[in-house]
């Protein structure tokens, strides 16, 4: 079974004199003291639908799934993240990976991450890096639709 839930917020990039678009790069991390590594049990997913207003494309990055948005100059450098969910994977399947030992059933707070390259005349981009705060994945319920099981998502200040 997935798990998935809808998040909603914008990011904004300060500072940039560019003229050329950039890609802000999202993918789901861990939340605990550790190093902010990509999450082992849940990831990135990629919202489409009516509602949704922000072009996105899924791309996979040393093995993480990470969703990509195009910040414009012309907006300011400012997305608005109605695209992204966060998607449960099954725990049997993650366990079976080689060197996971997390646990997947107490493993549930993650962080949104937000990641961008910039170009700089050397050829070496600057890369920036910003999480959200811890966002607690616990409280599941079911729908009959498609046989899913839904995660409600909320953040801890």
């Amino acid at each position: 079974m997935f798990y998935w839930s809808f998040l909603w917020c914008f990011f904004q990039l300060h500072g940039y004199r560019g003229k050329e678009p950039l890609g802000l790069q999202i993918f789901i991390g861990t939340a605990d003291d550790r190093i902010l590594k990509p999450h082992a049990f849940y990831q990135v997913h990629r919202i489409t639908g009516k509602t949704v207003t922000t072009t996105s494309y899924e791309k996979i990055i040393n093995s993480t799934k990470v969703l990509e948005i195009p910040l414009e100059p012309k907006n300011n450098m400012k997305a608005i993240i109605d695209c992204a969910g966060i998607l449960k994977l099954r725990n049997a399947d993650i366990e079976l990976r080689k060197g996971e030992t997390d646990i997947g059933r107490k493993n549930t707070r993650v962080r949104l991450v937000f990641r961008v390259h910039i170009p700089q005349p050397n050829g070496q981009p600057i890369s920036l890096q910003v999480s959200s705060h811890p966002i607690e994945c616990c409280k599941y319920y079911k729908s009959n639709k498609k046989k899913k099981v839904y995660i409600q998502c909320v953040q801890m200040a």
